[in-house]
């Protein structure tokens, strides 16, 4: 029960942080069933890229075309 409080918490501060460092124009939206939360960026932002900086940074991110056969979501 407090694992889900603070994984809940850890979710909603993160939205509110990319509504607050990210450009103008970034999506957040909470996926069902978990505490996961999918960023959309601007068109053209490169999440590969993005991913690779964010690792040498040790931040975690699973850059989106690794959730699509297409290679999709790539911003």
């Amino acid at each position: 029960r407090k694992l889900r409080q603070t994984l809940a918490m850890q979710q909603a501060t993160f939205a509110q942080a990319v509504g607050h460092y990210f450009p103008q124009g970034t999506r957040a939206t909470r996926p069902l069933g978990g505490y996961f939360l999918w960023v959309e960026l601007r068109a053209g932002a490169n999440a590969l890229e993005i991913h690779r900086k964010a690792l040498e940074l040790g931040i975690s991110v699973a850059p989106g075309p690794i959730f699509s056969a297409t290679r999709a979501f790539g911003n």
